[in-house]
C-alpha cells in the first residue's frame, strides 16, 4: 500500500525549511473503524536523508497514530525483525478488525438492525448505514434524529418521542415501544428501538446508544394472528350452533359460546370446569378417554363420534350429533366441539317413516295403479293395481327405468318437469303404455311431485282406459247416428228442458216455425204456442213430466210461426 515519493534523494541531503514543501517519502493507507486513513511521512527541516540502499528505514505506526522513523544498520537486524513482526501483527489485527466490521454490517443487514448514538449534550447523532436502508434513504444521505423523527407515522409520533424523553426516569433504559414509519416511497414499516443511557465518570448523562430493528414482518404476523383470534371469537360466540372447548388433558370445559348457554340452560359458571362425561347418559369416562387418546396418537384433527344424548338444565335429554376438532386454544391442546340438536330431526324422520308407511297402505288400497320415480327416472315403488295393469310383479320393475312401462312419454315422469308438463292441478294425460307381454294399450297418466326428506320424487297415477275408449267410441257413434236421424227427419223435432225451454231443434222444425236456431234455443214452448192454446192443460202436462208421472204424451197444439201463421 505504500506509494514511492516523487522526490527521493539518491544521496545524503540537508533539507532546509523551504525544501520541505510537498516533499514526502511515502504514504500508507489504512482502513480502520469504518473510515479510510491516509498517512504521509514528511521529514522536518534539518533532517539528513541518506542513501537508503545500505540501511533499512523502519516506519512504525502506533495504535494512536504516532509515527516513529528509525535508521537501522546491519547491527540492528534483530530489532528490525522484531519491528517487522510487530508490523505484521498490527496489519493482521487491522485486517481482523476490518473483517469483523464487515461481518457486523452484514449481520445488521440480515437482522434488519441498525446501530445509532445520540449525544445528549451536543444534540448530535451518529447512525450506521443500515439505518439509512431501514428508513428507505440513500446510503450517502446525512441523517439526524430530527429527520428520522419526522418520518414517524402521525399516530405513533407522540408515543415514540415520549419514550425517548423518559429514558432517564426509566432507569436509563429506552422503553421498547413499537412504532411505524412512512418511507419516502409511501410504504409503512414497523420499527422497535432498544437502548440505554451512557454516563461519564461524574455520572452525568453523556449519550444514548441504541439499536433499531425492522419488525414489519413480525408485526404483520402478529396483526394476522390478532385478526384470526378476533375472527375465531366472532365465529365462536356468534355461531348459531352450541360450541364448547374441552382441554384434552383434563377433558374439562374451558370455554363455551352464548348459544350453548342459552340452549342447554346452564350458566357459564356451571359450564366452565364441567367434565365431558357429565354431558349426557352415554358419556362413559373410560371410553371418552380412550377415544380422545386414540385421536391424539393417530394425529387426526377432526373426528365425528356420531349421535349422542345430552342433558339440559331442566333434566330433559336431547339427541345431538357431535363434531370435534383438535385445536390449540390459549396455549392448551383442546377439542373444539360443535353440537347439532337432532331431536326435532329424528322426530321428523320418525314421522316421515310413518307417513311413508301410511302412503304404502294407501297406494295398495286405491284401485288405480301408482308408481314413484326418482331423479334418475328409475322406479322405486309399484302398487298392486299397477301390477295388474302392466302384468309385471313389483320385484320385476323396481330399480328399472320407467321407459320399460311408458317408452314414448318418459319425460312426463321426470322430476322437475312434471309440474310444467302434467301440471300441479291433477290434469290427466292420455299416453301409450306397454305391458309385460309387449302389448301396447292406452292409459290415463297423472303426475305430481313430492318430497321425502331431501329426496324429490315423481308420483304417477295410471289407469287402463281401453274399455273407456271403447265406450267413448260407441257413444260418439250413437251421437253421430242420433244427430243424423234428428237433423234429417222429415218432421219437426225439438227437445226442451223440464221447464219447457228449447235445447235442440232440427232443420224441419226451424222451417215450420220460420225461425233461426239461435232464435229458438233458450226460448219457451209457450212463446210459439197459439194464445188460445195456452192454459191449464199445458201446465198440467209439464208438471206431470217433471214429477215423472208420465213418460209419453200425444197432444195436438196450434203453434204460431214468425209470420203469424198457425201451424197445427
Amino acid at each position: 500500500g505504500r506509494s514511492p515519493s516523487p522526490i527521493f534523494p539518491a544521496k545524503t541531503t540537508n533539507l532546509d525549511a523551504n525544501d520541505r514543501k510537498d516533499l514526502w517519502l511515502f504514504e500508507q493507507v489504512v482502513n480502520f473503524a469504518g473510515q479510510q486513513w491516509r498517512f504521509r511521512f514528511t521529514p522536518t527541516p534539518g533532517t539528513f536523508l541518506i542513501d537508503p540502499r545500505p540501511t533499512q528505514i523502519l516506519i512504525l505506526i502506533g495504535l494512536t497514530g504516532s509515527i516513529t522513523v528509525g535508521l537501522l544498520g546491519s547491527a540492528g537486524i534483530q530489532r528490525r525483525r522484531r519491528a517487522e513482526a510487530l508490523t505484521r501483527e498490527l496489519t493482521e489485527t487491522n485486517q481482523a478488525l476490518q473483517v469483523s466490521e464487515e461481518r457486523l454490517m452484514e449481520g445488521e443487514r440480515i437482522g434488519e438492525i441498525g446501530y445509532w448514538e445520540f449525544d445528549v449534550r451536543t444534540r448530535e447523532g451518529w447512525f450506521s448505514p443500515q439505518i439509512n436502508r431501514m428508513f428507505g434513504l440513500p446510503a450517502d444521505e446525512p441523517v439526524s434524529l430530527e429527520k428520522l423523527g419526522a418520518m414517524l407515522h402521525p399516530e405513533d409520533r407522540a408515543s415514540a418521542w415520549y419514550a425517548l424523553s423518559t429514558i432517564e426516569s426509566n432507569g436509563g433504559n429506552l422503553p421498547v415501544v413499537p412504532h411505524r414509519i412512512i418511507r419516502p416511497d409511501g410504504s409503512v414499516h414497523w420499527l422497535v428501538a432498544n437502548g440505554e443511557l451512557r454516563r461519564d465518570a461524574l455520572g452525568r448523562a453523556e449519550k444514548i446508544t441504541a439499536v433499531t430493528q425492522d419488525v414489519t414482518a413480525r408485526q404483520q404476523m402478529l396483526n394476522r394472528l390478532a385478526e384470526q383470534e378476533a375472527e375465531f371469537q366472532n365465529l365462536f360466540h356468534n355461531n348459531p350452533l352450541p360450541m364448547m372447548v374441552f382441554a384434552i388433558e383434563s377433558l374439562r370445559c374451558i370455554e363455551v359460546n352464548d348459544i350453548a348457554v342459552h340452549r342447554y340452560g346452564f350458566d357459564r359458571a356451571r359450564w366452565l370446569g364441567r367434565h365431558l362425561a357429565e354431558m349426557g347418559p352415554d358419556h362413559d369416562p373410560a371410553k371418552l378417554r380412550a377415544m380422545v387418546d386414540a385421536m391424539v396418537v393417530s394425529g387426526e384433527t377432526f373426528v365425528r363420534p356420531g349421535d349422542w344424548r345430552h342433558y339440559l338444565a331442566d333434566g330433559s335429554v336431547i339427541d345431538v350429533e357431535i363434531a370435534s376438532h383438535r385445536v390449540r386454544f390459549r396455549g392448551i391442546d383442546a377439542l373444539l366441539t360443535t353440537c347439532i340438536d337432532m331431536t326435532e330431526r329424528k322426530r321428523a324422520a320418525r314421522e316421515m317413516q310413518a307417513s311413508e308407511r301410511r302412503l304404502a297402505i294407501l297406494m295398495e288400497a286405491i284401485p288405480d295403479g301408482v308408481l314413484t320415480v326418482n331423479s334418475e327416472l328409475r322406479i322405486e315403488s309399484f302398487n298392486g293395481a299397477a301390477e295388474q295393469i302392466f302384468g309385471y310383479r313389483r320385484d320385476e320393475v323396481l330399480g328399472h327405468p320407467v321407459t320399460c312401462l311408458i317408452p314414448e312419454h318418459a319425460d312426463l315422469t321426470e322430476p322437475g318437469r312434471a309440474r310444467r308438463i302434467a301440471g300441479s292441478d291433477g290434469n290427466t294425460h292420455r299416453v301409450t303404455a306397454r305391458g309385460k307381454n309387449g302389448r301396447t294399450f292406452p292409459i290415463a297418466l297423472s303426475v305430481s311431485e313430492a318430497s321425502f326428506g331431501d329426496r324429490q320424487l315423481s308420483i304417477g297415477v295410471v289407469r287402463d282406459i281401453t274399455g273407456e275408449i271403447r265406450l267413448q267410441n260407441a257413444l260418439e257413434e250413437s251421437e253421430r247416428i242420433f244427430r243424423s236421424v234428428f237433423e234429417d227427419a222429415g218432421v219437426g223435432i225439438a227437445t226442451t228442458d223440464a221447464e219447457g225451454r228449447f235445447l235442440r231443434v232440427n232443420r224441419r222444425f226451424r222451417e215450420i216455425m220460420e225461425l233461426r236456431e239461435s232464435e229458438l234455443l233458450g226460448s219457451h214452448f209457450y212463446d210459439v204456442t197459439n194464445l188460445t192454446e195456452r192454459g191449464y192443460n199445458q201446465r198440467t202436462h209439464l208438471d206431470a213430466f217433471r214429477r215423472g208421472d208420465i213418460d209419453t204424451l200425444h197432444e195436438e197444439y196450434r203453434l204460431t210461426s214468425k209470420a203469424g201463421t198457425d201451424r197445427k
